[in-house]
């Protein structure tokens, strides 16, 4: 057996097992990556993980997410939401910065959450938001949540939304 017919068949069998894992239902999201030093995605990486958001959404996963690391101050990912209304959330301690790279979505923000489930950890879900605004979000739209702003997310039927999301620990938020 020659070299590169032994790296073609272990290429294949890892990516065989990948795929096999990868269609296993999940209880919870792998961890996040550590970001220590200079980190890159080029673009290709990052066209293929969005192909496999979509792959994942048309296999009935609601949300799919790819997670690309956590600083320790704050953590990056990307997702891809398929229809549906998502339930509220708030983050005691974390802020959001919400790209939408692709897609539409109706965002319900501010207000309060009634009927949340206080997860013991900074994370409210749940229930439904009172009194809070909604704003059409779109392709291109950059939008900030801070710490302990409810919100949700709401995605039309035949319809997706791509976000690359950054969450940072609130400094003011987590010393109080």
């Amino acid at each position: 057996m020659s070299i590169r017919h032994l790296v073609a068949t272990l290429v294949s069998l890892a990516l065989s097992a990948g795929i096999a894992h990868a269609q296993q239902p999940s209880t919870a999201p792998p961890p996040f990556p550590a970001l220590e030093g200079f980190a890159f995605w080029p673009s290709a990486q990052v066209k293929a993980l969005v192909d496999k958001l979509a792959a994942a959404n048309e296999r009935g996963v609601a949300t799919a997410v790819e997670r690309f690391g956590d600083s320790g101050s704050f953590k990056v990912f990307v997702e891809r939401r398929a229809p549906g209304d998502f339930a509220p959330e708030a983050h005691v301690f974390i802020d959001d910065l919400l790209y939408v790279q692709d897609g539409e979505a109706r965002l319900l923000y501010g207000g309060a959450i009634e009927g949340g489930q206080d997860r013991g950890n900074g994370e409210i879900r749940g229930g439904r938001i009172v009194d809070g605004k909604s704003q059409t979000i779109a392709a291109g739209d950059l939008f900030f949540l801070p710490a302990g702003m409810p919100h949700q997310i709401m995605v039309a039927p035949g319809k997706h939304v791509y976000i690359l999301a950054i969450k940072a620990t609130n400094a003011k938020a987590a010393a109080k």
